[in-house]
């Protein structure tokens, strides 16, 4: 499946009082679906052809959230298809329309403004450059870094806006190779705000996303020559020392590479290096080598699932170290977490993953004497009970 930005499509059907019909439509390029398969694809765990399971993994819970997701918001989902092609996913909401956001209280910015727009991110970049349109901001984005020296300058540009990833020094020294061009910044809501971008004068930060009043504003700031780092990044609730004061060893089990990589970047980052095994066969395998603390086990997996893995682990009874296990699954309701004690399960972790959801899971793992709780471990998180039991 190719995603890209021309695969979404959003339209209005003309307004009606202060409400107004919106349709959405995503596009795949995928393998389509067939006609007799069309009334079951928003069923859950249910794939336009069974073999995608055995080869890929099991999912299937996306259509059936987007259906219970736009009922709940009184709208209508249906899709499009045609096998080998493709299918075209739509759904229609009845939105209210929100009122002029424009006061005569607006920055009012001057006629004329030249900027330089830099980013990586296609997507962003193109929403970026048309609000700028809008404001009436001629703007200019080059296409690679070696650019930047030769466009950058005041001869050239009012303003430079740099939407990145993170924070590069080497894109901003280019920008401001010479001069001093007011800068706005836009950095991920995460990151911090490096100690050098803070004494650049004439800078607004902003954090993503962002909205079109506080861009304006940033704006209008930095050609004033104004400085203004707003909203400071939220407490990490990482602490990279705390494998080393409550060391566990950790087993992963979950078939999706992408949730692989999601959960053991959020373990890695709390000192933990886990092991990863794809499937129920593995980690059973896995038990019979190792001795864990704690299993974080999916419970959709093909081949052997998650309830069947954990009732082969605990069949093991006193030849292993029996570790605690806890749920993986986007699946919440009371059945599954009935399933999931009944198949020996100790905890229940739903997706998508949350670090702070992960260390209430590590908090419980905790012997009583320590008695340290989920908050202790970390800052401005709010607990959350993870156990099965009431």
């Amino acid at each position: 499946t190719v995603a890209t930005p021309e695969s979404a499509e959003l339209a209005h059907h003309g307004l009606s009082g202060a409400i107004a019909p919106v349709r959405f439509t995503v596009s795949d390029t995928g393998i389509g679906i067939a006609t007799e398969r069309m009334d079951q694809i928003f069923e859950p765990f249910v794939q336009a052809d069974a073999s995608i399971t055995r080869k890929y993994g099991g999912t299937g819970l996306g259509l059936v959230i987007s259906r219970r997701l736009v009922d709940l918001m009184g709208g209508a989902i249906w899709l499009e298809s045609e096998p080998g092609t493709g299918t075209r996913f739509h759904f229609i909401l009845d939105l209210a329309c929100a009122e002029d956001s424009t006061t005569d209280a607006s920055p009012q910015l001057p006629a004329g403004i030249r900027a330089l727009v830099i980013g990586e991110q296609a997507a962003a970049i193109q929403l970026l450059q048309a609000q700028l349109a809008d404001w009436g901001i001629t703007h200019t984005t080059p296409r690679l870094r070696a650019d930047l020296a030769t466009r950058a300058g005041p001869a050239r540009y009012d303003l430079a806006i740099l939407d990145l990833p993170g924070w590069e020094p080497g894109a901003i020294a280019a920008v401001q190779s010479g001069s001093a061009v007011p800068l706005v910044v836009l950095l991920p809501g995460d990151a911090s705000v490096d100690g050098d971008l803070q004494t650049l004068p004439a800078i607004s930060v902003l954090r993503k996303p962002v909205r079109q009043k506080d861009l304006l504003r940033a704006i209008v700031s930095a050609l004033g020559g104004e400085t203004s780092h707003r909203a400071p990044p939220p407490p990490s609730p990482f602490d990279a020392t705390l494998a080393e004061r409550h060391p566990l060893r950790i087993l992963l089990v979950e078939d999706n590479l992408i949730n692989q990589k999601v959960a053991a970047q959020i373990l890695g980052r709390l000192g933990y290096a886990a092991d990863i095994a794809g499937d129920g066969h593995a980690a059973l395998a896995a038990v019979q080598q190792n001795e864990y603390d704690l299993i974080f086990m999916d419970i959709h997996m093909p081949g052997m699932d998650g309830l069947e893995a954990t009732r082969a682990v605990r069949s093991l009874g006193s030849a292993i170290r029996q570790p605690a296990i806890v749920a993986m699954t986007a699946a919440a309701s009371t059945e599954d977490r009935i399933a999931c004690e009944t198949a020996g399960m100790d905890g229940f972790v739903s997706k998508p993953f949350k670090p702070e959801r992960l260390l209430d899971v590590l908090a419980s793992m905790r012997p009583e004497s320590e008695n340290e709780s989920a908050d202790d471990l970390r800052t401005g998180a709010t607990t959350e009970t993870n156990s099965l039991k009431p």
